[in-house]
C-alpha cells in the first residue's frame, strides 16, 4: 500500500467530521452496511476484477509479464481492491470507482443510504491505514455540505474521470518505456552471450549463464532479477549462432 497514516492530533478534526455523518447511524445499521459493502466488493470482483486488473495492482505486469505470475489462489485470495487495476489502494478508492463506474449494486446501496453516510463509514474503518482515504472523503463531504448533491457529482464525475485517464495514461507509458528497456536488456544479453561464446567455443550455456549472472544484464528493469532459468532461455540459440559466426570467418 502506497498510503501514509496521520498523527492523532492530525486525525482528530478527521475523525469528527465522519462522526458528525455517522451519528444518526446506530451501531447494529452500520454493521450491516459494512457487510453490505463487503459482499458488494466480492460480488463486483468476481464479476468484472480479472488477473490483468490485479497485475497492475501490483505493478507486476510492467515487464511484459502481464498475469503470467499471477496464480488463481494469489487472484483468488486477493482483496476486490486489489483487483481494481492502477491507483486503487484501499475499498474507500474502490468505492469511488464503483460510484464514478455506476456499478448497479453499490449504486443502489449509494441511493438508498447516500453518500455521505456510505463513504463516512468506509472511511471510518480505514483511516488508520490509508491517510488519504479518509482526507479525500472528508474533503468530499465537506463540498456535498455546501452544493447541490447533483452538482457535485457532475463535477466530481468529471475530475475522477480526468484522474483515472491521467493514471491510465501514465500507466501505459510507464509499461511501453520498460517493456522497450527489458527488450533492450534482453537483445544486450544475447549479443554479450553471442560474444562470450565466440571467445570461448566450448564453453556451455551453463557456464555462459553463470558469467552473465554477474552483469548488468541481470537486473531487471524496474528492479529485481532475472533468474538463471530465465537467461538460460533468453540465450538459447545464441551458441549455434556463434559457432556458425566462427566457422563462417575461417572459411573467408
Amino acid at each position: 500500500m502506497f498510503g501514509t497514516t496521520l498523527q492523532d492530533f492530525q486525525l482528530q478534526p478527521l475523525r469528527s467530521v465522519l462522526d458528525f455523518e455517522l451519528r444518526t447511524i446506530p451501531p447494529v445499521a452500520q454493521e450491516n452496511l459494512w457487510k453490505a459493502l463487503e459482499l458488494t466488493f466480492s460480488r463486483w470482483k468476481g464479476e468484472c476484477a480479472t488477473k490483468d486488473m490485479y497485475a497492475a495492482n501490483t505493478l507486476s505486469n510492467l515487464l511484459g509479464n502481464s498475469n503470467s505470475l499471477v496464480s488463481d489462489e494469489v487472484f483468488a485470495n486477493a482483496e476486490p481492491w486489489q483487483c481494481a487495476g492502477f491507483g486503487i489502494e484501499c475499498r474507500t478508492e474502490l468505492a469511488f470507482k464503483l460510484w464514478i463506474d455506476n456499478y448497479p449494486v453499490f449504486k443502489e446501496i449509494v441511493d438508498t443510504v447516500g453518500v455521505p453516510h456510505v463513504f463516512a463509514l468506509l472511511a471510518s474503518r480505514e483511516h488508520a491505514i490509508h491517510a488519504p482515504a479518509i482526507i479525500r472523503t472528508v474533503g468530499m463531504l465537506a463540498e456535498l455540505r455546501y452544493n447541490a448533491f447533483g452538482f457535485y457529482f457532475e463535477k466530481a464525475n468529471r475530475k475522477e474521470q480526468e484522474k483515472l485517464r491521467v493514471l491510465a495514461e501514465g500507466r501505459k507509458k510507464g509499461t511501453i518505456a520498460l517493456k522497450a528497456k527489458a527488450e533492450q536488456t534482453i537483445r544486450g544479453m544475447r549479443d554479450f552471450a553471442r560474444s562470450y561464446f565466440m571467445q570461448n567455443p566450448t564453453a556451455t550455456y551453463d557456464e555462459a549463464v553463470s558469467v552473465l549472472l554477474t552483469k548488468p544484464y541481470a537486473t531487471k528493469p524496474g528492479g529485481g532479477r532475472y533468474s538463471a532459468r530465465r537467461i538460460h532461455d533468453v540465450i538459447s540459440g545464441v551458441k549455434q549462432e556463434a559457432l556458425i559466426a566462427i566457422r563462417n570467418a575461417v572459411k573467408s
